[in-house]
Parts: C-alpha cells; sequence; structure tokens
C-alpha cells in the first residue's frame, strides 16, 4: 500500500461484536464519500496502530477512529464519524456531543452488547493491508 492507497479514515471496532458490525454496515451505506475504511480492533490494523502509539496503554474494548496523528474513542468515536457522513447525520453527531452522560451510555451499552446483540464468527475489514503510520498522505479536499 502506498501514501496514496491508504485510508483518510480508519475506524477500529470490536470485529465479534454483532451491534459493532451492524453499525458499520450502517455507516458503509450512508458513507457516499467513502471517508472510511473499517477493521476490526482484533486485526492487523489495530496491532499496527497500537504498537505505533500505544505500546504501553491498555486500551479499553471500544471503537477507536484513528484520521492521521489524531483519534478519538468511544462516544468521542461516534461523534466524529457522525460528522463526515452527510447530512442530517452532523446534526445528530452534534446533539450527541452535547448529550449529557454520553460516554456513560457508551460504556452501558458497550458493557451489554455481547449478552443482547450476541457475537459473529467472521470479522469484516475493508481496510488495505497495514503499513507505517508515519508515512505522509495526500491531503484531500
Amino acid at each position: 500500500m502506498t501514501a496514496n492507497d491508504r485510508p483518510e479514515w480508519v475506524l477500529l471496532y470490536d470485529g465479534p461484536c454483532a451491534l459493532c458490525q451492524g453499525a458499520v454496515q450502517w455507516i458503509m451505506a450512508r458513507d457516499r464519500a467513502r471517508h472510511f475504511c473499517y477493521s476490526p480492533l482484533q486485526g492487523p490494523w489495530a496491532a499496527s496502530w497500537k504498537a505505533q502509539y500505544a505500546p504501553t496503554r491498555d486500551w479499553p474494548d471500544e471503537v477507536v477512529l484513528i484520521w492521521g496523528d489524531q483519534h478519538w474513542v468511544g462516544a468521542d468515536a461516534v461523534t466524529m464519524v457522525c460528522r463526515k457522513l452527510p447530512f442530517p447525520y452532523p446534526l445528530l453527531g452534534w446533539a450527541y456531543r452535547i448529550l449529557p452522560g454520553r460516554k456513560k451510555i457508551y460504556r452501558w451499552l458497550a458493557q451489554h452488547r455481547y449478552t443482547w446483540f450476541g457475537k459473529k464468527e467472521e470479522l469484516l475489514t475493508t481496510c488495505p493491508a497495514p503499513r507505517s503510520w508515519r508515512e505522509p498522505r495526500p491531503h484531500s479536499c
């Protein structure tokens, strides 16, 4: 993969989680500009990114959105995803961002996701094989 092939935004999600896979498919259906690629937290993108940026940090089992050297975790990642989707989803992201207790709500749902929604065997990924996170990327408009 060259720097030109690297996706602009990488969304790492809990691969076996049926709720998470459903959310990824929902985002894919609305991401007409194809901003995102998707990879499980259990896959090579997550391993590469964690080794580069967080080798000593114990990551929570939450969605991670990566853009260049920046990242958002959990409820903050959800907000950023909404901002990149077409109207009206940026408004929903804004409303979610100001929702009191949104991080607690996210964590509560995350704690019960397997019980309520189950697990899947196959892992969905749309990202090409990872390379160095430090490679220069072309800027997009």
